[in-house]
């Protein structure tokens, strides 16, 4: 059951849980492993990526500081100067790959 958070349209949840899908596969790191660093159980990282729960803002910026992105990147897609050009790119592909919708 999809648990949506007030003023979110379920597609941009679904789209919240695409950044992170990228943010972790452009570090190749697996989900079980993304979770750890965070701090939090594989399940719930999976509920965020699915779309199933929103991240909140505090575990959003744990993100933002373990993978050095804005927190603006996760909810709206929104890129900064601080990501490194490289993983812009890699992010970029990553994006594509999950469908035209979500490389914006």
């Amino acid at each position: 059951m999809m648990v949506q958070r007030k003023g979110l349209a379920e597609h941009d949840q679904r789209m919240v849980g695409k950044r992170l899908i990228a943010l972790r596969e452009a570090r190749d790191w697996k989900q079980i492993t993304f979770a750890k660093k965070l701090g939090v159980s594989a399940q719930r990282l999976n509920n965020w990526e699915n779309g199933n729960n929103l991240i909140r803002i505090e575990w959003a910026i744990r993100v933002g500081e373990i993978t050095k992105t804005h927190i603006m990147f996760i909810y709206q897609g929104i890129m900064d100067s601080r990501i490194e050009p490289e993983l812009i790119i890699r992010l970029t592909e990553e994006l594509r790959k999950l469908g035209p919708d979500y490389a914006q």
